[in-house]
């Protein structure tokens, strides 16, 4: 066990609610801000060393410098129990209430050093000061023992919340380095298709992912998926559903009962504020049949030699009703056919206009960049989405996936 005088890690800090444990500046503070304050006020005193029977200037000043100077050390020294309580507490203190607290306690330790001051100055002179000095010395020391100690506070909050965001940070860098492993690293080798994907996330995680899988008699399983939210929830959830996906895919079901037991899976793991829209299809070479099965997800593009056209495929998206039913629907591919799935990202980027994207544009760009390989039709997409949202940062995450009948 760390002892009382040793600083916490921030792991400690940000789980027990700590501020700042380098209690040890407020002397250093008391003293450097004290200081200046101390000469002003030696100054005040020194004034009247030309018409008064106080002695000269020089005496004067040393006689305020050596009786405030100490006195703001020793009121930062006095601080140091209270910083101690407030940086070691179980549940740290507002803002608002350590500011008070520390300013409360500076402003009284400056009424206490004025006093003592006061008294040095009586010792030290040849007549009594002027009346003037003790209020002086009471009403100076104390306002700017306040204003000490709420100026420290706020300089703890900055610091300590500047901390906490640096380690989220780092933290939100690790998890999208793991969610990004999640991702296969490279599509499968399809005899006669050609398969490219890509996850664009909005953050540092995201709620999109796609998935592929190989079945031991040749056929390949692909999905895309849209957790509904951003960021880290949407990516614990996402992580949750490839899991289940992943799980269930090995049990030899057909796409629409894969669909139903992920449903009933996640309607169990999951509050009825998320849910999770998928797309799973699963493709045959040998009879270039691809069976596509829909969770409430975008319906997706076929390019076609002569147009292009959606795949009509509907169903509730995962984690609703555990009742849902889901349907499949075949689809025969001919060479040069092209598949787009993407996610409700791509459709709704918006321009500065608050215009959107908008299927008829993804379908127009289909269209004329079906011809192109998946790869190059992927970096297509993207790139005419960003383009067109221009300088407005990204507001969802955005992933497309293609899948390319070779002529």
């Amino acid at each position: 066990m760390s002892r009382w005088w040793r600083s916490s890690t921030l792991e400690e800090q940000r789980s027990a609610g700590a501020r700042s444990v380098e209690w040890w500046r407020m002397p250093l503070i008391g003293l450097l801000v004290g200081g200046p304050i101390s000469l002003t006020t030696s100054l005040f005193l020194a004034s009247y060393g030309d018409r008064g029977p106080y002695g000269g200037f020089w005496r004067l000043l040393f006689a305020g410098l050596t009786a405030s100077v100490p006195i703001f050390a020793a009121g930062g020294l006095f601080f140091t129990p209270l910083e101690i309580w407030l940086t070691r507490r179980p549940r740290h203190a507002r803002a608002r209430d350590a500011g008070m607290l520390r300013g409360g306690a500076l402003a009284l330790a400056g009424a206490a050093g004025a006093l003592v001051a006061y008294a040095i100055v009586v010792c030290l002179l040849a007549a009594p000061p002027p009346a003037t000095l003790l209020p002086v010395l009471l009403v100076t020391y104390s306002l700017i023992g306040a204003i000490i100690g709420l100026t420290y506070t706020l300089y703890d909050e900055y610091i300590h919340q500047l901390r906490i965001s640096t380690q989220l940070t780092q933290e939100m860098r690790v998890a999208r380095s793991i969610q990004q492993g999640l991702f296969p690293q490279q599509c499968p080798q399809i005899e006669g298709y050609t398969l490219a994907a890509r996850c664009q996330p909005a953050r540092e995680t995201g709620g999109d992912f796609y998935d592929v899988v190989e079945f031991s008699d040749g056929r390949v399983g692909m999905v895309i998926a849209d957790v509904a939210g951003k960021g880290m929830p949407a990516a614990l959830l996402m992580a949750d559903t490839r899991s289940t996906w992943r799980s269930e895919t090995r049990n030899g079901h057909g796409p629409a009962e894969t669909l139903r037991n992920i449903n009933h899976s996640l309607c169990h793991d999951i509050n009825s504020n998320a849910f999770v829209t998928l797309l799973y299809a699963v493709l045959d070479p040998t009879t270039r049949q691809l069976c596509v099965t829909s969770a409430g997800h975008p319906l997706p593009l076929l390019h076609g030699r002569k147009e292009v056209r959606e795949i009509k495929v509907y169903g509730l998206p995962l984690g609703l009703r555990t009742d849902a039913t889901y349907d499949e629907v075949q689809v025969s591919l001919a060479p040069g056919d092209t598949v787009v799935l993407y996610t409700d990202g791509v459709v709704e980027a918006m321009r500065p206009s608050r215009e959107l994207f908008g299927f008829e544009r993804l379908m127009a760009l289909v269209q004329r960049e079906g011809h192109q390989p998946a790869q190059v039709l992927v970096e297509r997409i993207l790139a005419t989405v960003r383009a067109f949202s221009g300088q407005i940062s990204q507001a969802d995450d955005m992933t497309v996936l293609v899948l390319k009948a070779q002529l």
